[in-house]
């Protein structure tokens, strides 16, 4: 049994099929980042949820907040995210979903729900057959 968190998960994806003494793996917010999808998942799981924060808000009141920067900052976000994200050929990406899909053993995935490293993977998987 492997356990990886974020880049040792991947790793343990790409190495999986190679060991046959593996039985299983478990993956904590496998890392699968690519500028379009770092951006994508900033833009779904960041900006709603901080809009929601009081932190944010006594910024706002207090003049501290940089509507402008911010303003630039999410249009830059959203022009990254419509871009392609998909995994050129030999990508580390590419190897991480060729190890799983020949490993024979047990695989439980656990994501955080609140980092963004678990997002971008979920997002992968949900856009990405």
């Amino acid at each position: 049994m492997i356990f990886g968190l974020c880049d040792a998960a991947s790793a343990a994806l790409m190495y999986c099929r190679r060991d046959s003494r593996l039985v299983g793996l478990m993956l904590a917010n496998p890392w699968v980042h690519s500028e379009a999808g770092a951006a994508k998942a900033y833009v779904k799981h960041y900006y709603g949820r901080r809009l929601l924060q009081p932190g944010f808000w006594r910024k706002v009141v207090a003049g501290e907040f940089d509507a402008a920067g911010s303003l630039r900052d999410l249009l830059a976000k959203l022009r990254a995210s419509l871009s392609r994200s998909s995994a050129p050929r030999g990508s580390f990406r590419e190897r991480m979903l060729e190890g799983l899909s020949g490993f024979g053993g047990d695989v439980m995935v656990q994501d955080s729900g609140r980092d963004l490293t678990a997002a971008e993977f979920m997002d992968l998987c949900k856009s990405d057959a």
